[in-house]
């Protein structure tokens, strides 16, 4: 009977765990994607307005979990790649002294191979071009009562009508998408979570910037 010397056993645990720890921390992959988007985003205006960002935009991303920190910091690089002058907000409040992006999923899905992988992601935005986010708070446009429990639920459920303009609020947009991907090859999770964040960013900019790229 041959035994194996302890030390090679040693040094098999060690690879494997070394192995395993690659896939799970660090960023590769050589892989071939499938994805796609489904959305269906309305704009609400006066007159001729259309968006305009030129005096830059909040990014809020509703959720406590580090992943949707990572997903804020990934549309406002892509905004900023853009040429649109970005910045993340943590806290939401009735007025902003600029344009405000919401976003928040309901659905949010990755199963995980390091050879095969697939994901789903539901997800809303509301854009507001005068910052003024207090209709959207209320339990009724009518309401004065601005609470931001309130207007993440209205994210979630993708219920923002209708949508009252002024003179003020001129530029309204909001928007409903579902992605699918598939995704093949040698990756790890992070190559992987990274792919479909950017996916996701993409596609939020796309449709609020159509004529961007």
């Amino acid at each position: 009977m041959n035994r194996v010397p302890p030390v090679a056993l040693v040094v098999a645990l060690v690879f494997t765990v070394l192995v395993g720890s690659a896939f799970s921390f660090a960023d590769f992959g050589a892989t071939q994607s499938a994805t796609s988007v489904q959305s269906g985003v309305s704009t609400s205006s006066i007159g001729d307005e259309t968006v305009d960002l030129s005096g830059g935009l909040y990014v809020f991303v509703a959720g406590d979990d580090p992943a949707d920190r990572e997903f804020a910091t990934a549309l406002v690089d892509e905004l900023r790649a853009r040429g649109v002058d970005a910045e993340e907000v943590t806290e939401l409040r009735e007025q902003f002294d600029r344009p405000v992006i919401l976003v928040g999923h309901e659905v949010w899905r990755l199963d995980y191979t390091p050879v095969r992988a697939d994901a789903t992601v539901d997800w809303q935005f509301l854009y507001v071009q005068s910052g003024t986010l207090t209709q959207f708070g209320s339990s009724t446009p009518w309401d004065d009562d601005f609470t931001p429990t309130r207007l993440l639920e209205r994210l979630a459920a993708d219920d923002f009508r209708p949508i009252i303009l002024s003179n003020e609020t001129t530029v309204v947009v909001d928007g409903h998408f579902t992605l699918t991907d598939e995704t093949t090859g040698v990756l790890s999770l992070p190559h992987y979570d990274r792919h479909v964040r950017d996916a996701v960013a993409v596609a939020t900019v796309d449709a609020l910037l159509p004529d961007s790229r």
